[in-house]
């Protein structure tokens, strides 16, 4: 007789999806920068280049401030991110921004906890069967057609 493994489960914060999480947020390539304006739909990372001393600036939306909270942190606050080419634009923009420090915030840690789109499915799909394996609330006599 042979044994099926079970599928594999998303792991809880307790059982390791935060370790999971950090190596590979350390695998990644970051860049160091300060955030320098926000202008609420978007806003801008002044970098320093280290080989003539000139500034620039990454552009930043919102959504790639997950460690924030989905919000571009206050201006001044030295973060880390990757650069990806923008899709839309062509042009590279900051992603995965996090604090330059290492530190987490809640709703980043909250979000390790949130089910995945299988496991919310399941669940839509336990409730759907749920309802059909109940008796009507209101039966009609035959022939009661209105």
């Amino acid at each position: 007789s042979s044994v099926q493994a079970a599928p594999p489960r998303r792991p809880s914060r307790e059982a390791g999806a935060l370790d999971v999480f950090c190596q590979l947020h350390r695998a990644m390539d970051y860049q160091i920068g300060t955030i320098a304006k926000d202008n609420g739909k978007f806003g801008f990372i002044s970098v320093l280049n280290p080989q003539d001393g000139e500034s620039s600036e990454m552009f930043v939306m919102p959504i790639a401030c997950q460690a924030f909270g989905g919000q571009i942190p206050p201006v001044g606050t030295v973060v880390k991110y990757t650069i990806v080419m923008d899709t839309k634009t062509g042009r590279p923009r900051a992603e995965t921004v996090l604090p330059a420090d290492g530190s987490l915030s809640e709703g980043l840690l909250g979000a390790l906890d949130a089910p995945t789109p299988e496991a919310a499915a399941d669940a839509d799909l336990s409730a759907a069967l749920g309802l059909l394996s109940q008796p009507p609330t209101t039966a009609a006599a035959p022939g009661d057609f209105g």
